[in-house]
């Protein structure tokens, strides 16, 4: 079974990393699988960018359009946000119909990737892996509002560009896709959406390698960043996340100042990664260790494994990879309930889950995390992150599902 993968790039942001995960997860199972993008950087031989010159350049100056449109209406409407039209025509869809696939498996088609029009025009059996919510939105990624349920005719603007998107996807999508969904959360946004509340919605998490992705030791861990084993550690990271409103930076430094307030817990240490230091450093009242953003797997790896807990805050959040490195490097999680994350995380095992989204419930979170530390159960809490993460997550189990998902999807017939 051959199975071309679509995806803009194959080294920016979280569905890049997911593409390449699934993609390496299900070769060796008996599928061939490449993964196809308009902007490479990767050395992996089963990953292809255009195949001219011609190609690669209207693919840069199809993303710049995109951006010049996102950056206009941003400006028109006085909200900033990315927003992605899909209007520029493609050569993907021509050359993967022509192609020897049996299976193409879309994943984040957008930066101009492919058009809307475009993906109603393959003509191989389709798979589309959801990373963001534009799919079932207008042009935005992350919705600010419920527009996205009833098609955006009740915003009070004199050009409703998402309304106008939207009714694009609603005239050219006539034929349903099969859908993935990596959380039950986006499951249930998508089925309670217009555009797509009819559509086959299969839940799969995003893959993690367990050779790659493993606890160092703390001890270890600690003697190479230079922590003491008396701090406690929090970990957060995202890219821009201190910018990113979504990412719910906000809530956590709220929580941090609440318990420096409180005296309780003198020994705190924040580290922050995807993110530099500012010019003018702000004081959180603990010690805090800026990483910036970080490529390297053994140096995300070691913070993980260097940390007491991994706070990812998000007001929105599809998945969370990082929640899943995290827990593969043992490390225990808090998040708050109600997004994607919620599947990754075991509340009162492997992390903790907090009341959407009250600060006063993410400290508790947090001193529940290491009151579990001072009464030495920690460890247990770690090593049932690990076993999580390789029962649900692992390319095993996430690679059979896949395959089973293609083989039903080209042969719908012979059943799942």
């Amino acid at each position: 079974m051959k199975v071309f993968s679509l995806n803009h790039s194959d080294y920016q942001g979280g569905a890049a990393k997911a593409a390449h995960r699934i993609m390496e997860a299900t070769r060796g199972r008996g599928v061939d699988n490449y993964l196809y993008v308009n902007r490479s950087k990767l050395d992996d031989q089963s990953v292809h960018g255009p195949g001219s010159i011609i190609q690669k350049a209207y693919a840069t100056m199809a993303s710049k359009v995109g951006a010049l449109i996102s950056k206009g209406v941003g400006q028109a409407t006085g909200r900033d946000r990315y927003l992605s039209g899909a209007v520029m025509p493609s050569f993907w869809p021509k050359f993967l119909n022509q192609s020897g696939c049996d299976l193409v498996h879309l994943h984040w088609v957008n930066g101009e990737m492919l058009s809307i029009s475009d993906i109603a025009n393959f003509k191989k059996p389709l798979v589309w892996t959801l990373h963001v919510m534009w799919a079932f939105s207008g042009a935005e990624h992350y919705p600010e509002d419920e527009g996205w349920k009833s098609g955006y005719f009740s915003r009070d603007e004199k050009f409703n560009f998402d309304a106008w998107i939207w009714k694009r996807k609603l005239k050219h999508w006539r034929k349903p896709i099969q859908l993935v969904s990596p959380s039950n959360w986006l499951k249930n946004c998508i089925q309670s959406s217009r555009l797509m509340g009819d559509w086959n919605v299969e839940v799969i998490g995003n893959p993690i390698d367990t050779g790659t992705w493993y606890p160092e030791g703390m001890n270890q861990a600690r003697e190479a960043l230079g922590i003491s084993l008396e701090d406690d550690v929090i970990l957060f990271g995202a890219v821009n996340g201190g910018r990113d409103l979504r990412k719910g930076f906000d809530l956590l430094i709220q929580g941090i100042q609440y318990l420096k307030s409180s005296n309780r817990w003198s020994n705190i240490r924040l580290i922050i990664f995807g993110e530099n230091k500012p010019e003018i450093e702000i004081n959180y009242g603990f010690p805090t260790h800026y990483f910036g953003h970080i490529t390297n797997e053994g140096m995300l790896r070691t913070l993980y494994s260097a940390s007491d807990l991994f706070i990812a805050p998000s007001r929105q959040e599809v998945f969370g990879q990082t929640a899943t490195e995290a827990h593969a490097c043992g490390c225990p999680v808090l998040a708050f309930d109600g997004t994607g994350l919620s599947d990754i995380i075991e509340h009162l095992k492997t992390g903790y889950l907090a009341q959407p989204f009250l600060v006063s419930s993410l400290v508790e979170g947090i001193e529940w995390i290491f009151s579990e530390k001072k009464r030495s159960n920690l460890v247990s809490q770690r090593l049932a992150a690990k076993e999580r993460v390789i029962k649900n997550f692992s390319y095993e189990v996430i690679g059979e599902k896949y395959k089973r998902l293609y083989e039903h999807t080209i042969r719908p017939s012979e059943g799942k």
